[in-house]
């Protein structure tokens, strides 16, 4: 491959060297200038580029511009400006005084271009120039594993503000990119006064009436491209790209419309009833569905993101961000984002691989919370072969302060409660991969210690999962010195988690595609990492970054 010969700005001038000999040292981008080299970049962003034509930017200084970014929390409009007019970045940047060539679309381009999977590859060069330095890569180091929830930048709808999104995206969709289908759909369907929102204070009768009828334009929406017509000229469509888009928005409108309505006859009652009365009437065809799917879309928008439960009172809607971080100092291994109804520990081993094949380096072991104990994610982590120290799960047996006083006899397979009652069945339970050990009802209803140990007015049952053994030789590790040693180790995490989402943003992203925000996450990750590597090398690293109490919560949006 040709090499490519990037964009010159020229030897500086004799006045830029004036100015910038005459500033101060700044207290963070002068420290990372001196530790850091980014002509990684150059190289391995090369395959963007063709060598014919004008000669792009260096990588290297567009990369240095989104950690710039990330590193003030700022929107590409905001970027614009501050490199015009800070001499401290132009110095870092190595521009003279006068260049003012990077606008807010050169930034937004290139993030892009380069996509979250590039700057994957960038993290791990700049982890790779701590390896070297010798900060991080202990083979005694453990490594903490957690997850922390985010708040996306969107709005919950009712079901009919959703159906409304879904088919306005259609729409438009049809309108900018192929004008002829979008005027036959005019005339065939009238869609734009489908498109009208509700007025405010209609009674309920009003509302189920519009409900109705909307849901029925959808599907007559989704049928009109099935016109013989249609769906020739739909095939005609030049422009691969924008015909596939289009497939994915009837998808995505058909996944809303199965999520979130039924037909009226589905619910019980007459058809003469009124409306007031939650029951259908003749003139209503559809109604909202009440048992609606846990993994269903909010919001037509920002079809990925999803409402998940940090606890039983915490609900959020956005997305999580599981990451890998060394205990022994800090640096961030690797982050990556998943859905906000995903369980914990869904990217735990995706992660852990990553590095250890990146850099060869291997972990004493992996410590998390309970919420990774349990035995999928154990096994895991035994066939990259490393420990996975997390609390075990407790059985949900109701068993009260009985449960640990419950003993398994393998050789028999039996079950002996703590009065010295044998287990007489079991039965497999699916769900849970394990059996479900059963107990004679007449011996437990005259039990003394019943109250004690199950409040279930049938026979008690008792679970033993079909890892056992190996939960059994978890619980003990981490009743031993060294597990405790392990677990007292797990909390160092939270100071991590605060920096990425109170310090540096990612409790309120700006991104609403998982892609943009994956990328906005490991730009993130570069930031804090470059403070830490400053830090562990005996620089001390000057307070630039505001506490969250007075860092905006609202920011101006980037460009997509």
């Amino acid at each position: 491959m040709p090499q490519i010969q990037y964009k010159d700005f020229g030897q500086l001038s004799w006045e830029d060297y004036m100015v910038y000999n005459n500033l101060p040292l700044h207290p963070f981008w002068s420290l990372v200038e001196k530790h850091v080299d980014f002509s990684f970049a150059d190289k391995l962003c090369a395959p963007l580029y063709s060598p014919r034509g004008q000669r792009p930017i260096a990588p290297s200084i567009k990369l240095k511009i989104h950690l710039i970014q990330r590193y003030y929390g700022l929107s590409d409009r905001e970027t614009e400006m501050r490199i015009i007019g800070d001499l401290f970045l132009k110095r870092f940047l190595g521009l003279p005084v006068t260049c003012m060539i990077f606008d807010h679309s050169t930034i937004a381009l290139d993030r892009s271009r380069m996509g979250s999977d590039l700057f994957h590859a960038c993290h791990h060069y700049i982890l790779a120039q701590a390896l070297a330095k010798g900060i991080w890569g202990n083979q005694g180091d453990r490594w903490l594993v957690d997850a922390f929830h985010t708040f996306a930048p969107v709005s919950i709808p009712n079901a009919h503000g959703l159906i409304l999104q879904a088919i306005g995206r259609m729409v438009r969709h049809l309108k900018r990119h192929h004008p002829r289908l979008h005027d036959l759909l005019e005339r065939d369907l009238d869609i734009s006064r489908v498109l009208r929102p509700l007025p405010k204070g209609v009674g309920r009768k009003e509302q189920l009436l519009a409900f109705s009828r909307l849901v029925a334009h959808a599907y007559a929406l989704l049928a009109w491209f099935e016109n013989e017509e249609v769906a020739a000229i739909f095939r005609a469509w030049d422009d691969a790209d924008e015909r596939q888009k289009s497939l994915e928005l009837k998808a995505l409108l058909t996944r809303i419309l199965a999520e979130n309505t039924k037909p009226a006859s589905q619910v019980q009652g007459k058809d003469d009833d009124p409306p007031e009365s939650g029951r259908p009437s003749s003139e209503i065809a559809y109604v909202e569905r009440t048992d609606k799917p846990q993994d269903r879309i909010v919001n037509a928008h920002a079809p990925d993101i999803r409402r998940g439960a940090k606890s039983k009172k915490l609900t959020f809607v956005g997305d999580k961000v599981e990451t890998l971080v060394s205990a022994e100092t800090g640096l961030i291994l690797s982050a990556e984002p998943m859905a906000g109804n995903a369980s914990d520990g869904q990217k735990m081993a995706e992660m852990v691989r990553d590095v250890m094949e990146h850099h060869g380096v291997c972990p004493r072991e992996v410590v998390a919370d309970g919420a990774y104990g349990y035995p999928k994610y154990r096994r895991q982590m035994e066939e990259l072969g490393v420990r996975l120290t997390a609390p075990v799960p407790v059985p949900h047996n109701a068993a009260g302060p009985l449960q640990e006083r419950f003993r398994y006899d393998s050789r028999q397979d039996v079950v002996i409660c703590p009065e010295g009652h044998r287990s007489v069945g079991k039965f497999y339970n699916p769900r849970m991969r394990g059996h479900q050990y059963r107990f004679d009802k007449a011996a437990c209803t005259g039990c003394p210690v019943r109250s004690l140990c199950t409040t279930s007015r049938s026979e008690r049952s008792f679970f033993i999962s079909d890892h056992y053994d190996m939960m059994q030789q978890a619980k003990r590790y981490n009743q031993s010195e060294a597990g405790q040693a392990a677990l007292s180790l797990r909390p160092r995490i939270e100071r991590v988690h605060n920096a990425l989402k109170n310090h540096h943003g990612l409790k309120h992203p700006r991104s609403k595609s998982r892609e943009r925000f994956r990328t906005e996450v490991i730009l993130t990750v570069m930031v804090v990492n470059i403070k830490t590597i400053l830090k562990r090398v005996g620089e001390k690293v000057g307070s630039i970054i505001r506490h969250a109490s007075r860092v905006r919560t609202r920011m101006a949006p980037v460009c997509p």
